[in-house]
């Protein structure tokens, strides 16, 4: 595979729809949508002509530079759009003139009037009328573009065309040089790492590269870069390692702290996560998504806690952070979510009112963007929360369809199905078969099937899966034909199965003490008798081993997954799976093995590493 870096183009233009100042009527539109121009015309065009596009909004030149100051000085090619007079704009583009003896190509609407000194600098004009564009219109705008750049001669700038290039800097010139050259041979590393499709070389790949730039001081761009890379592949562990062995100047940017308390988070000390992000606030101030993160690591100290006053405060504090950040940005309704699930279960006086009114606020947002046809891919999700938070089911159903294709990853659909599984617990027992049904819906078109998961997981599992064996004694009775048993585990509800004839109930005593079938002939080869406890329930010893292997970042990759995902078990049913459980399968090995998931906390209460 050719891994020679493509050339780099960075556009400076407008952001979204903006005003051009014209009356309705004139040969000028009266707004235009810069993001159609970036996505239908500049982005194809310069792509045809073998540069890489990139937009300081846009996500696609993470792999080079962070910094827009950086990517102006060391982008192969700028082109500026100066249809509209916009600051931003004109503030790039005198930066790449004044630093850079490379090419700032300008473009602009054919009814433009560019202000002050760019108006006597050369620019090129494409065809934008007071009509609505229609596909061809971007067309004709793209080739336009195209040949534009494609005749363009990259190596100068019409500023240093008056002046000799050498007379900038001195020697500035050459450590530009040397700047780009180390970043292109940064982002060529990098983007070799996450080319890898193995997840173990992936991990070889990375930990090489760590070695290699250990010794040198990077610039932000390139930390930042790494903490992604990181983050992706080796896991969060691995990222709070990295952070620690930063330089102190390093570690202090907002964007790393932000991440730092996320990855403690995620690797289970809330406590450390919540006053990493109180000490950030402190010093760089209240933003909204400081405030969901505050209020997200408080929602999950309370799940951590059985009950008593820390849990209560823990709730309240949840909430108490989710209603600043939704009040700081109130087009956000990110926050609001977690209200209208949290206000119940604290159920206090007037808590009631609180989550009606949010879930009406919720809606008035959800007005407000798809009037402004915003394409919010979470839109009709959130609009199936406040449906199952009014317990109206016709509603809910009507939502199914839009749900399903609106574009939601599957991890962000786990997400939400977290979220419903939650308001359906605050609906009446009697009612609840209707929207659970909604529910295992979602689960089963994100889950992944056995076949696939053995396809993918077999190899891995069996060369690097440890052995281990549950030590833990369970109760066990004769299961009613039948009868439903739903597994709730620390986590949550994990599934639901039903019984047939000769099936077992096994309630493993954990903290979740959560209970679930196993089928009769393979509980006979995993327990043995121990005593009677009553007329109902014995005690059993286990004599079943497991192969397993932890849910890791790694893991996550090889089913292209950025969080929770659901596996369909052996008897039918989603599971869900989160980083931190365990995938695992019986030994002895059987001529159709199986792969299921037992969640972290219960795999640490139930199951002891086997020596050697």
């Amino acid at each position: 595979m050719n891994m020679e870096p493509k050339k780099i183009a960075f556009v400076a233009m407008p952001f979204g729809t903006k005003e051009t100042g014209f009356h309705p009527g004139t040969s000028a539109p009266s707004e235009v949508d810069f993001d159609a121009l970036w996505n239908l015309a500049y982005y194809p065009a310069l792509t045809r002509a073998g540069y890489l596009p990139v937009r300081a909004d846009t996500q696609e030149g993470s792999l080079i530079i962070q910094d827009m100051v950086a990517q102006l000085m060391l982008a192969d090619l700028v082109v500026a759009d100066i249809s509209i007079p916009n600051a931003n704009v004109y503030y790039q583009t005198g930066l790449r003139h004044g630093g850079s003896k490379q090419a700032c190509l300008l473009f602009s609407a054919d009814w433009a009037s560019p202000v002050f000194d760019l108006a006597q600098i050369r620019r090129r004009t494409y065809t934008l009328g007071p009509e609505p564009l229609q596909s061809e219109d971007y067309e004709q705008i793209q080739e336009e573009i195209f040949q534009t750049v494609s005749t363009l001669d990259a190596s100068r700038n019409p500023v240093h065309e008056l002046i000799d290039g050498d007379s900038l800097a001195g020697g500035q010139s050459s450590r530009l040089k040397e700047a780009r050259d180390a970043a292109i041979k940064f982002q060529t590393d990098v983007r070799a790492c996450r080319l890898k499709t193995n997840a173990w070389e992936a991990k070889r790949a990375v930990l090489q590269m760590l070695e290699e730039y250990k010794a040198q001081s990077l610039p932000s761009y390139a930390t930042r870069e790494l903490f992604g890379l990181i983050r992706d592949v080796l896991g969060w562990q691995a990222l709070i390692d990295f952070y620690a062995k930063l330089p102190d100047e390093s570690r202090q940017p907002p964007f790393f702290r932000e991440q730092i308390a996320l990855a403690k988070c995620k690797t289970g000390d809330t406590a450390e996560a919540i006053a990493e992000m109180k000490t950030l606030i402190a010093h760089h101030g209240q933003t909204a998504e400081r405030s969901r993160l505050l209020g997200w690591f408080y929602k999950l100290r309370c799940f951590e806690l059985d009950s008593g006053r820390e849990k209560t405060l823990a709730l309240k504090a949840a909430i108490q952070h989710y209603e600043k950040g939704f009040k700081l940005d109130l087009n956000d309704y990110g926050c609001a979510r977690n209200l209208l699930v949290l206000y119940p279960l604290r159920n206090q006086v007037g808590d009631a009112d609180a989550a009606a009114d949010t879930a009406a606020h919720i809606l008035h947002v959800c007005d407000h963007k798809e009037l402004l046809n915003a394409h919010d891919k979470w839109v009709p999700a959130t609009r199936l929360l406040v449906a199952f938070h009014a317990q109206n089911i016709d509603q809910a159903r009507s939502l199914v369809d839009s749900v399903a294709l609106s574009g939601l990853a599957n991890w962000e659909l786990a997400l939400c199905i977290e979220f419903l599984e939650l308001l359906v617990e605050q609906i009446p027992r009697e009612s609840q078969d209707a929207f659970h049904k909604i529910i295992d819906g979602f689960k089963y078109d994100i889950s992944i099937d056995q076949a696939h998961l053995m396809k993918s997981l077999s190899v891995l599992l069996l060369e690097t899966g440890r052995d281990y064996r549950k030590f833990r004694t369970v109760k066990a009775r004769p299961a009613t034909e039948g009868e439903k048993i739903v597994s709730t585990v620390e986590s949550g509800r994990e599934t639901v199965n039903t019984a047939a004839a000769g099936d077992y109930v096994v309630a493993n005593q954990t903290g979740a003490k959560e209970q679930y079938i196993v089928p009769g002939e393979k509980f006979k080869q995993r327990y043995s008798t121990d005593r009677k406890l009553d007329d109902e329930w014995s005690l059993y010893n286990p004599l079943g081993q497991v192969k397993g292997i932890e849910v890791d970042r790694s893991i996550l990759n090889v089913f292209h997954q950025d969080g929770s995902f659901y596996i369909i078990a052996s008897w039918g049913e989603a599971q869900k799976v989160d980083e931190g459980d365990m995938l695992v399968t019986s030994l002895p090995l059987t001529e159709k093995p199986e792969i299921y998931r037992i969640a972290r906390k219960e795999f640490s209460e139930t199951y002891v590493l086997l020596s050697g």
